[in-house]
């Protein structure tokens, strides 16, 4: 999303070239970050505001945002298993190391779809 909202306030404010969500497989956690920022601390509090003001309803998100934050997700996660040998790793790792489903990156993809009709409802 070349025009979002964190893009618009963020780095069109000059607070940091770029920001971006990662989903870590490995930790089972989504990571935010804050990436060339003069100020990282203003960056990360502007960028805490867009979430607040979305989740509040403050700020509408429209068909084509939904998509595209959907696919930024199942990049996220299918990214680590691009290749017959990282799929291996990854399952062993969430499965065997992380002791997870061994599905659970599908349900974390599903996760995400019920939370954008979460937003879709609203």
């Amino acid at each position: 999303m070349l025009e979002g909202y964190m893009w618009k306030r963020i780095r069109g404010a000059g607070l940091a070239y770029g920001t971006g969500i990662h989903a870590d497989m490995r930790r089972g956690q989504l990571e935010f970050y804050v990436y060339r920022a003069p100020n990282a601390f203003a960056a990360w509090n502007e960028a805490r505001k867009i979430v607040f003001e979305v989740s509040r309803g403050e700020i509408a998100i429209d068909e084509t945002e939904l998509e595209s934050a959907k696919s930024s997700h199942v990049y996220s996660v299918v990214k680590p298993m691009s290749t017959n040998l990282e799929a291996a790793k990854s399952g062993y790792e969430t499965e065997f190391l992380r002791g997870l489903p061994k599905d659970f990156p599908i349900r974390l993809l599903r996760l995400a779809e019920v939370s954008l009709l979460c937003f879709r409802a609203n």
